[in-house]
């Protein structure tokens, strides 16, 4: 679950595992674990939650949508940008095959480096399969510096478009940044785009980006246990026209 204004600090109960102030996205990044239940971790970026564990789901989702999607028989080559604690990675690993090559692009090294000290467990080691390669950089970056095709490209950079965090994030987001993505998919290549909630200027950007564009209301309405109110991931999954 993604990045809001909520209580989820405010009850106490939360205590520090590790922070770092010279990450990569330029601030100060923090890793904290729930005193009383062992797996609720929290990433905050200044003090902003960027992600939690209390409900991955739609995570998990928007790699099962994008798979349904691909129709070519062959074991696919998938990129991932944001690693997140690991849930859209370790769904893909389990609905890829094994000769599937995954990339997953993450900008924080702080981040992948807690992913292995600290919570490996939550998704069952993935950073360990022999499948996966992990790109400590720009997920951008790399499709535009790259001939590489690839057959899946799932975005869950910062919190979508909507709550965004990191403004520099924007560039994943926009016509320009879809267009160079799309450019990088493979004949029949599908992209996911994790969303907190209705996008409207996110489906013209896929649009203008030259994608057919189907999305997928996760759930109508998730009530977290922490927050007061409606929370509504979308999965926008394009092909290309």
């Amino acid at each position: 679950m993604k990045s809001r204004e909520c209580e989820i600090l405010t009850r106490g109960g939360w205590t520090l595992v590790e922070q770092s102030t010279s990450d990569g996205h330029g601030c100060n990044v923090e890793l904290v674990r729930h005193d009383s239940y062992q797996n609720e971790f929290i990433l905050l970026f200044d003090g902003k939650v960027m992600m939690d564990t209390s409900d991955y789901r739609s995570e998990k989702a928007l790699s099962t949508v994008c798979f349904e999607k691909f129709k070519l028989s062959r074991d696919p080559h998938i990129l991932i940008g944001g690693l997140g604690f690991g849930f859209t990675l370790e769904q893909v690993l389990l609905e890829a095959g094994s000769t599937s090559e995954v990339t997953v692009a993450e900008l924080s090294s702080e981040i992948i480096s807690w992913n292995q000290k600290y919570t490996p467990h939550l998704s069952n080691n993935c950073l360990e399969d022999s499948r996966v390669t992990v790109y400590n950089g720009d997920v951008l970056d790399l499709v535009t510096n790259s001939d590489k095709q690839w057959d899946i490209i799932l975005l869950d950079v910062d919190n979508g478009t909507l709550q965004q965090l990191l403004s520099q994030n924007s560039s994943v987001y926009n016509t320009q940044g879809l267009s160079d993505f799309c450019q990088s998919l493979g004949n029949d290549g599908v992209l996911g785009v994790w969303s907190s909630g209705e996008d409207l200027q996110l489906l013209d950007n896929l649009v203008n980006a030259g994608l057919q564009v189907e999305v997928v209301n996760f759930m109508k309405e998730i009530r977290c246990k922490y927050i007061k109110g409606v929370y509504g991931p979308h999965i926008y999954v394009g092909t290309k026209s």
